[in-house]
C-alpha cells in the first residue's frame, strides 16, 4: 500500500469519526436526562437512533461512491455531519435531539463506509487488508480512547453542549483535508443507476460467505454498542463514578482492544484469517460466562464490569480487522457497494444490541452478559458454517 502518511491519517480521522461521534458524549448522559426531564434510556435511544442513521448512511452512499467516486461523496457527507452537530448542539428538546443525531448517523455512515471503501482499494489482498485494519484500527482505538476522557472534563467542568461544539470543530476540519487534501481512489467511476444499484446489492448479498462474515461482524458491534449505551449508567448512577473518571475507563478497555489488533497483526499470517476468528469468538464467551456469574450474585463493581469488557474488546480487536477482510476480500469489483452492505449490516446490528439494552432495566450486567454469551454462541455457528463452505469450495 504506496500512500503517505497524510492520506493514511485523513482515512484513519474518516474511519473514526462514526465512533467519536457517540463515544465523546457517554460521560454527559446523566445530565442530559436531567436536562430534559427525562428518564436515562430516553437519553441511550439517541445512541440507537445515530446508529440507524448510520446504517442508512451506509447503505447509499457505498453504492455511490463506486459510480460518481469517493471524492464526490465523502464531501457532501461530511458537510451533513457539520450541519448535524449545530442541530444537536442547539436541541431543545428530546425528539429533535434524536432526529439530530439520526441526521448525523446519515452523515457520518457515509463518511466511514467510504474509508472503508479506499482501503479495499488499495489493498491488493485479504491479508494485507486485515493487516491495514489491524494497524488502522489501533491508531483509531488510541484515538477513540481519548474522547470519553475528553467527554468526560467536559462534563465536569464546563456543559454537555461543549461537546458538539468538538464535533462541529473535528468534521469541518475533515471535511476540508478531504476536499482538498484526499485523492481518489476509485478508478472506475461510472454513472448513477438505480436499477442497477439494487442488482448488485443483491448479488452480493447472495454470497453466503459474505453475509456470514458480516453476521460475526455485525453481533461483535451489537455488543459494543450494548457496552457503550449502558456504561455510563451502571458505573456513574449505580457505582457511583465521577464524569471524569468514566472517561478514564475507556482508556483501559481500548488498551484491550489495540493489544488484540496488534496481536491480530502479528499472528493472522502465521494462524490464519478464520483460526483467529476463532479465538476471538471463545473470548467472547468468556466474558460473557464472567457477566452472567458476577450479575446473578449481584457482584457488581468497577472491576467486575471493566474486566469482561476488557476480554470482550481483546477479542473484538482479533474479529474486526478479520471479519471485514474475510468479507470484503470476497468482492473483487464493486468496493463500495461491498462496503455499503457490510457497514449497513453491521448497524443494524448496533441499533439491535443498543436499543436491547435500552428497553430492559439494567440494575446490573446480567443483560450484557446474556448477550455476550448469545453473540459467543451463534459466532462458533457462523465460524462453523464458514469452514465448510470453504471446505466445499475447496
Amino acid at each position: 500500500m504506496k500512500k503517505g502518511l497524510l492520506f493514511t491519517i485523513i482515512v484513519l480521522l474518516c474511519s473514526l469519526s462514526g465512533q467519536f461521534a457517540t463515544e465523546l458524549y457517554l460521560p454527559s448522559m446523566p445530565s442530559m436526562a436531567k436536562y430534559f426531564k427525562v428518564h436515562i434510556s430516553q437519553i441511550q435511544l439517541t445512541i440507537t437512533s445515530y446508529v440507524l442513521g448510520v446504517s442508512i448512511g451506509s447503505f447509499i452512499f457505498g453504492y455511490a461512491s463506486d459510480k460518481l467516486g469517493r471524492l464526490r461523496i465523502v464531501f457532501p457527507c461530511l458537510l451533513l455531519s457539520v450541519a448535524s452537530c449545530i442541530m444537536c448542539c442547539v436541541a431543545s428538546s428530546i425528539n429533535f435531539l434524536l432526529f439530530s443525531r439520526f441526521i448525523q448517523g446519515i452523515g457520518l455512515g457515509g463518511v466511514t463506509v467510504i474509508a472503508r471503501s479506499i482501503i479495499r482499494d488499495v489493498s491488493s489482498s485479504r491479508t494485507e487488508f486485515a493487516k491495514f485494519a489491524s494497524l488502522l484500527g489501533t491508531a483509531s482505538a488510541v484515538v477513540i480512547a481519548l474522547a470519553p476522557v475528553l467527554g468526560g472534563y467536559v462534563e465536569q467542568y464546563l456543559f454537555w453542549r461543549i461537546n458538539f461544539i468538538f464535533l462541529f470543530i473535528f468534521t469541518f476540519i475533515l471535511a476540508w483535508l478531504c476536499r482538498f487534501k484526499l485523492e481518489e481512489t476509485n478508478l472506475k467511476i461510472g454513472k448513477l443507476e438505480f436499477v442497477s444499484m439494487f442488482e448488485e446489492y443483491w448479488n452480493i448479498i447472495k454470497n453466503q460467505q459474505f453475509l456470514l462474515y458480516n453476521i460475526l461482524s455485525s453481533l461483535t458491534l451489537a455488543g459494543v454498542m450494548a457496552y457503550q449505551t449502558v456504561s455510563s449508567f451502571l458505573l456513574q448512577t449505580v457505582i457511583g463514578l465521577g464524569p471524569a473518571e468514566f472517561g478514564y475507563t475507556s482508556v483501559v478497555i481500548t488498551a484491550a482492544i489495540i493489544i488484540g489488533s496488534v496481536l491480530n497483526t502479528k499472528v493472522v499470517e502465521r494462524r490464519g484469517l478464520d483460526n483467529m476468528l476463532q479465538f476471538g469468538i471463545v473470548l467472547f464467551i468468556i466474558a460473557g460466562v464472567i457477566y452472567v456469574l458476577c450479575g446473578y450474585f449481584n457482584y457488581i463493581g468497577v472491576l467486575q464490569i471493566i474486566i469482561p469488557m476488557m476480554i470482550f474488546s481483546f477479542a473484538s480487536g482479533i474479529i474486526y480487522p478479520n471479519a471485514s477482510s474475510g468479507a470484503l476480500c470476497l468482492i473483487t469489483e464493486h468496493a463500495g457497494t461491498a462496503a455499503s452492505i457490510y457497514n449497513c449490516f453491521q448497524m443494524i446490528g448496533a441499533t439491535f444490541g443498543s436499543w436491547l439494552v435500552s428497553i430492559i432495566t439494567n440494575k446490573n450486567q446480567l443483560p450484557l452478559g446474556f448477550m455476550f454469551l448469545f453473540i459467543g454462541l451463534v459466532g462458533l455457528v457462523i465460524h462453523y458454517k464458514i469452514l465448510l463452505k470453504f471446505s466445499q469450495i475447496g
